[in-house]
């Protein structure tokens, strides 16, 4: 790492995710590679709810918002991703 330089492992940015599984057994906390051929597919429009109705005791408006989306690699080739998996115990 240098001062004013981003950091990187293996010529990779690394980018923090908070998102990633906690560290517990068998579980997924880390990857490495070129993410470039993980491809995300929507599969139908968004759709949002105005939910008027339900809060209107209290003089609230409440929201209510789905999506459904896929996602998966597509033909990572060499440069496939390295997943860090914890043990099992």
């Amino acid at each position: 790492m240098q001062a004013g330089q981003p950091a990187t492992l293996a010529g990779y940015p690394v980018i923090p995710n908070n998102d990633v599984a906690q560290m517990a057994a068998s579980a997924k906390a880390a990857s490495c590679g070129d993410h470039s051929f993980y491809k995300t597919r929507r599969v139908r429009g968004f759709t949002f709810i105005r939910l008027a109705e339900l809060y209107a005791a209290s003089g609230q408006v409440g929201f209510m918002a789905f999506e459904r989306a896929d996602g998966g690699w597509v033909d990572p080739g060499q440069n496939a991703v390295k997943a860090f998996q914890n043990s099992a115990t």
